[in-house]
């Protein structure tokens, strides 16, 4: 996503006379934006972290019949997140603020793998995916891995020791 967030602001700088008209008339703000695996919420907040009444925006991923999430296509996900952007800026078509920070949180325990441009190679395999749960409770009966030091656990899983 931050490779998203460059391209959108990459060369972008407004221009000199605007910004100190702009910069007293606006209030500044900080933008939060949530990706988590039930939803996407975007919300503004003040110099004190008080959320700015009515800037705030939530699109559920959960719906009905929604069972899934233990992976997620990170292309739709992207889409959300913009979806959830445009909500919350739309809401605000007239606002007195400006964003002088971004905020970002992003899952919990979750990967995704990328190539060397940084594209989605793979989908998002959040915390809830729990296809290596019986793996992991084989490995973790046939030895005492739970107390064991990280240099023997890397020799009997046949990894060198790093």
């Amino acid at each position: 996503m931050s490779q998203v967030l460059d391209e959108v602001i990459e060369g972008f700088e407004p221009l000199p006379e605007l910004v100190s008209v702009m910069a007293g008339s606006r209030i500044p703000v900080l933008l939060g934006l949530d990706i988590g695996t039930s939803g996407i919420r975007a919300a503004l907040f003040d110099e004190r972290g008080r959320e700015v009444p009515g800037a705030n925006v939530r699109i559920n991923r959960w719906r009905p019949g929604f069972t899934d999430l233990a992976t997620i296509d990170p292309e739709a996900l992207l889409d959300e997140v913009a979806q959830t952007l445009d909500s919350l800026f739309a809401k605000l078509y007239e606002s007195s603020t400006r964003i002088e920070l971004i905020a970002i949180s992003c899952f919990w325990h979750s990967l995704v793998g990328v190539d060397e441009a940084g594209r989605a190679t793979t989908p998002v395999f959040a915390w809830a995916d729990s296809r290596a749960a019986a793996a992991a409770y084989r490995l973790r009966t046939k030895r005492n891995f739970m107390h064991a030091p990280v240099a023997a656990f890397t020799r009997a899983i046949g990894r060198p020791n790093c």
